[in-house]
């Protein structure tokens, strides 16, 4: 069921109606977790999903802001399970045994050492584990029974399992046509935040030490993410058109997008991290995030 719908090949809608039909069709002959699922009166079918799984890392529930209908102005409240970082990672290291060389963080470290100013921070002694923050969109389901999902997800790049998609793992899920911005979003990243706050220093919220430190090294997605997640003043539909660069989507563009001479004019136009923050950074994502309270029980902040 979960692979069915994970392929966006169905709809969480359809496979309930499927197993409540095999539980009545079985007449009670299936396992207790299949019978609980195909209990529920369908009322709401994507809560009843959730309710029927169990997970081994306990989410929290993060209190945040989203319309109250895909075509309303209305904003409500609205709770949203986030499985916080260093519980999964605690979780995977020290309960399914994943193993990361200690040769291989070396070698990854002694290339950001070289190659990135970032890496050049004296808090980042060679030892952290590396973590990527993916984020994408997708509309999953058919026809009428569809929905609009952006999702969080954490990865670790020193570590490729043979199947992809047991590398990565869920931290929330939003429906996109709900979403406000980064003022539904930035709540959900600021618990994100705290928990790594604390994987940074080999620490849990919880107080039991992980057994390595980890620091985020990476953070990717398509541009419909980064555009809702950084509030970018500039994306797809603006004059400038990207957020690394001076890049015109115009007739009378300085430095056309189109420019794919062997010598770009835009390529010379590289912003700087100061200008990202300055100019293409958006005001609601520092506005959301200053009205937002700590949600977890910790107030230091190193990221």
């Amino acid at each position: 069921m979960i692979d069915n719908i994970a392929s966006a090949d169905t709809s969480i809608g359809k496979e309930m109606r499927t197993a409540k039909s095999s539980v009545t069709d079985a007449r009670g002959q299936l396992p207790a977790p299949l019978l609980k699922l195909g209990s529920f009166s369908g009322g709401n079918n994507s809560r009843d999903f959730q309710r029927s799984m169990k997970l081994p890392v306990e989410p929290v529930m993060v209190t945040t802001s989203v319309k109250a209908k895909q075509d309303s102005s209305e904003v409500v409240e609205v709770k949203i399970p986030v499985l916080l970082p260093h519980r999964i990672l605690l979780y995977l290291f020290t309960v399914l045994g994943v193993l990361i060389r200690p040769e291989d963080i070396q070698q990854y470290w002694q290339h950001c050492h070289e190659f990135c100013i970032w890496a050049q921070n004296k808090d980042f002694d060679g030892s952290h584990v590396p973590v990527t923050i993916y984020g994408d969109t997708a509309r999953y389901g058919q026809r009428y029974d569809q929905a609009k999902v952006t999702g969080c997800f954490m990865s670790l790049p020193l570590w490729r399992p043979t199947s992809t998609r047991m590398s990565q793992w869920l931290l929330f899920s939003v429906n996109a046509d709900l979403s406000l911005g980064p003022e539904t979003l930035n709540p959900l990243y600021l618990a994100i935040v705290e928990s790594f706050n604390e994987a940074f220093h080999g620490r849990s919220l919880e107080g039991p030490l992980l057994p390595h430190k980890f620091a985020i090294t990476e953070i990717k997605g398509d541009w419909e993410f980064h555009y809702h997640t950084f509030g970018l003043r500039r994306w797809w539909k603006t004059r400038y058109i990207c957020w690394r660069c001076h890049a015109e989507n115009h007739a009378n563009a300085t430095h056309s997008c189109f420019d794919f001479n062997d010598n770009p004019t835009w390529q010379g136009t590289t912003v700087s991290h100061a200008s990202f923050v300055a100019n293409i950074y958006g005001d609601k994502t520092f506005e959301s995030l200053q009205q937002s309270e700590p949600c977890l029980d910790c107030s230091e902040a190193i990221l």
